[in-house]
């Protein structure tokens, strides 16, 4: 599990919130999270490119691309889990 966060399973699925308030997160960064926890990845990364964000996973050590996101929703992402 990451740190700061915690999953509570509901009849309709899981759900990824943070300790902090318990705010729901955006569907797509849930997704993104629940597949790396899915996967046992250790590191989430959001690479900056040319006009986009790379997510990757590591797992078992080597990294491995997940998808693209543009630069605003990945922006707000990033913010969401580095400042809540």
């Amino acid at each position: 599990m990451f740190p700061g966060l915690f999953l509570q399973k509901f009849t309709d699925g899981l759900r990824l919130y943070l300790l902090e308030g318990g705010r729901n997160m955006d569907g797509v960064l849930q997704k993104i999270l629940t597949d790396a926890m899915d996967k046992k990845a250790s590191d989430v990364s959001f690479l900056p490119q040319k006009d986009s964000y790379l997510v990757k996973f590591c797992v078992a050590g080597r990294f491995e691309a997940y998808d693209e996101f543009d630069f605003g929703r990945a922006g707000q992402w990033i913010g969401f889990l580095k400042y809540r």
